[in-house]
C-alpha cells in the first residue's frame, strides 16, 4: 500500500506540473477577453453619449435658428458725420461711397446678429422659405433679403438738411402769406395705404441689394442730355418693383453705400439685363440727401419718407418730405431763390432743392418755391398733451423738431411722402402699412386705409415757413 500511494502522489504531482502552463494561459486569455469587453462597453457608452450630444446640439441649433428667424434685432443707433458729399451729376465710378465721398465717424455697437457690428437699428422680418431670392444680411449695414432698418435708423449725415433740426432756425418774413396760400388748397392730405402694386401707389419703394442679386445695366431714356449713371452695372433684387403709379419711383441701396434713384422705371428683366427708366441718379447714403435725380427737388427717394417701423414705434428722427399742388415761379421769396432758365417751365427753388417743379398759375400768388422748409410751432410737451393717437404725435413731433421740405409737386394740395409697401410685398410679405392700419383701426374708403393728419391741431395757427437752412 505505501508503494501504491507514492505512485498516485507522484502521478498527481506530475499532472499538476504539466497542467499549470495551460491553466495559466487559460486564465490569462480569460483576463484579456474581460478587459477587451470592458473597453468595448466603455467605447459604446461614449459613442452613445456623443450621439446624444450631437442630437441635442442639432435640436438647439434648429430651435435657435427658428427663434432668430422670428425675433427682432434691436440696438442703439449713433449719428454719422460726413465731411463732404458728392451729387449724382459729378460721380461716375461704381466704387464705394465711403472712399470717394466722405470720412465717416461711428461708434460700433455689437448687436444680436452673429459676428456683426453696426451703428444702426434693424428689424428682421421672416421671409417665406419658398422665396429663392433671399440673401440675408449681406447688403448695406447688414440690410437686404428680409432685413430692414428699424425705427431708430435714418439715412444721410448728421449735417444733412434732413437731420439738422429746426432749433435756432428763423421764421420767414412771408410765412403767414405762404401758409394761407398752401392751406387754401386744403388741410394736409390723408396718407392712403393698401395700394401696393396698384396704379394708385405714388410712394417710394426702397430696396437694399446684396452681392448675390442679379446685375443690371442702367439706361435712362429721356433725351435730356447725358445721365451720370448710364451704363453703370449694379446689383438689384430680382423681385424689386417700382411703385405702380405713373411716377414709377424706385430706390436701390447697394452694399457699397450708394443710393440709386429711378423715375418711371419702364423695363426690368427678370434675372438681370438692362433696366430702363426715364431719369435717375445716385447719391451716397452718408451724404446730404440731395442729388438723386428722381424727384422734382432732386432729393433722394429715401429723404424724408415716413417708414412703417418709425410710425409703429412713434419715433421719426428726421425732416419730412412734403408734396404740394404746385410751387412758385415769381422769384419773390428771396434767400438765394433761383428761377428756372428761359424756356424751362419749372418753378423756382431754394436750398436744399437744386431744381424746381410744377409752377403755380398766376392766380395762385403766395405759393412757396421748391425746397421751402415748413415746421409746426409746437413744443414736444404741447404735442404730448394732445388728445390724438401716438402715431399722429410722432408725425407732429417730426414736423416740429425737424420740419419738412417741399420735394415734389402733384395732388390736390399738401401731403407727406411714405415708403411704399411694395418694398415688402415684392418679397411675398404682408404690406406693413395694412398691418399698421388694421392694428390702429384706421378708417377705410374704397378698399384703402386712410391716415388722417388734419385733426388735432390748428394748422392755420401752428404752421410756419422757415428761412432755408443754407441762408
Amino acid at each position: 500500500m505505501p508503494r501504491r500511494t507514492a505512485s498516485i502522489a507522484t502521478i498527481v504531482a506530475l499532472l499538476c506540473i504539466c497542467l499549470t502552463p495551460a491553466v495559466g494561459v487559460a486564465i490569462t486569455n480569460s483576463s484579456r477577453a474581460h478587459t477587451h469587453w470592458l473597453r468595448h462597453r466603455k467605447n459604446r457608452r461614449a459613442h452613445r453619449r456623443h450621439s446624444a450630444n450631437r442630437r441635442k446640439h442639432a435640436t438647439r441649433l434648429a430651435n435657435s435658428t427658428r427663434r432668430r428667424a422670428r425675433e427682432y434685432w434691436h440696438h442703439t443707433s449713433s449719428p454719422q458725420t460726413v465731411s463732404t458729399t458728392t451729387s449724382s451729376s459729378s460721380t461716375h465710378s461704381t466704387t464705394s461711397a465711403h472712399s470717394s465721398t466722405s470720412t465717416r465717424t461711428t461708434t460700433a455697437t455689437t448687436i444680436t446678429r452673429l459676428n456683426t457690428t453696426s451703428t444702426t437699428t434693424s428689424t428682421r422680418t421672416e421671409v417665406p422659405a419658398s422665396n429663392p431670392v433671399v440673401s440675408e444680411g449681406l447688403g448695406w449695414e447688414g440690410f437686404g433679403g428680409g432685413v430692414w432698418p428699424g425705427a431708430g435708423w435714418r439715412p444721410f449725415a448728421s449735417s444733412s438738411p434732413f437731420n439738422i433740426g429746426t432749433a435756432g432756425a428763423s421764421v420767414d418774413p412771408q410765412s403767414e402769406q405762404i401758409v394761407n396760400r398752401v392751406l387754401q388748397w386744403g388741410l394736409p392730405g390723408q396718407g392712403v395705404f393698401g395700394v401696393s402694386e396698384t396704379s394708385e401707389d405714388w410712394m417710394h419703394p426702397v430696396y437694399f441689394s446684396t452681392p448675390n442679386d442679379p446685375v443690371y445695366t442702367l439706361q435712362a431714356t429721356e433725351p435730356w442730355g447725358s445721365n451720370s449713371i448710364n451704363g453703370m452695372k449694379i446689383h438689384i433684387p430680382s423681385t424689386a418693383r417700382p411703385a405702380g403709379g405713373s411716377d414709377g419711383h424706385m430706390a436701390v441701396i447697394t452694399p457699397e453705400g450708394w443710393e440709386y434713384d429711378f423715375w418711371r422705371v419702364s423695363s426690368k428683366p427678370t434675372g438681370g439685363g438692362t433696366m430702363t427708366f426715364a431719369w435717375g441718379g445716385r447719391l451716397p447714403v452718408t451724404g446730404s440727401g440731395v442729388g438723386g435725380g428722381a424727384t422734382a427737388a432732386n432729393f433722394g427717394l429715401t429723404a424724408g419718407i415716413i417708414r412703417p417701423q418709425e410710425l409703429e414705434a412713434g419715433q421719426i428722427d428726421h425732416a419730412l418730405f412734403i408734396v404740394l399742388k404746385c410751387t412758385s415761379a415769381t422769384g419773390e421769396f428771396g434767400f438765394g431763390e433761383r428761377t428756372a432758365a428761359a424756356g424751362n417751365a419749372n418753378s423756382s427753388y431754394v436750398a436744399p432743392a437744386t431744381q424746381g417743379g410744377a409752377r403755380c398759375s398766376s392766380g395762385e400768388a403766395g405759393a412757396p418755391p421748391m425746397g421751402a422748409w415748413f415746421k409746426l410751432a409746437l413744443s414736444d410737451e404741447e404735442i404730448e398733451a394732445l388728445n390724438v393717437p401716438a402715431w399722429r404725435k410722432a408725425i407732429f413731433r417730426a414736423l416740429a423738431d425737424y420740419g419738412g421740405f417741399v420735394g415734389d409737386t402733384g395732388g390736390p394740395g399738401f401731403a407727406l411722402q411714405y415708403e411704399s409697401g411694395s418694398s415688402y410685398t415684392s418679397l411675398g410679405l404682408p404690406d406693413p402699412w395694412v398691418t399698421f392700419a388694421k392694428k390702429h383701426g384706421l378708417p377705410q374708403s374704397g378698399g384703402h386705409y386712410l391716415l388722417n393728419l388734419s385733426e388735432g391741431i390748428n394748422w392755420q395757427q401752428d404752421l410756419r415757413v422757415l428761412t432755408p437752412p443754407a441762408a
